[in-house]
């Protein structure tokens, strides 16, 4: 089994060097990589009680029991992407608001160039052929 590949947004300092050299990954190979049916993994972290965050490495296109053990039951919705960030998370990540199929709200900082590959992958793991896909947050509904 091969390894499963990061997200454009979750670099290890091989990725750092491979940029360097002009091979950075793109969001476009993450979106065409999961329509494809590969895995991706997502770093993430999750908001909790007080602010603080606990990172979680997000397996995007695989089994929906993936994400839901991290964000709950799905479908999801997003409410909010408010590109604010918790506490001790870097400057490059921004901060999604949502809910789980529960009511239960979850907030998750993740890589800005991964939202749409994050939006992606919830689609993926619970479709509802109703639901237009559309980057219109009054629609996202996962």
């Amino acid at each position: 089994m091969a390894a499963i590949q990061r997200t454009a947004g979750t670099r290890t300092m091989p990725d750092v060097l491979k940029s360097w050299l002009g091979n950075r990954r793109e969001p476009e190979q993450d979106l065409a990589d999961l329509d494809s049916g590969r895995q991706l993994s997502l770093v993430s972290y999750l908001v909790g009680e007080r602010g603080r965050s606990k990172r979680h490495y997000l397996v995007l296109g695989g089994s929906p029991d993936d994400l839901a053990a991290v964000i709950g039951p799905g479908p999801h919705r997003i409410y909010r992407t408010d590109g604010t960030r918790p506490r001790g998370v870097e400057a490059a990540f921004t901060t999604i608001d949502g809910a789980d199929a529960t009511g239960h709200d979850w907030q998750l900082a993740i890589p800005k160039v991964d939202v749409r590959t994050f939006r992606r992958a919830l689609d993926l793991a619970w479709p509802h052929p109703e639901r237009r896909s559309t980057d219109d947050p009054s629609t996202d509904h996962y």
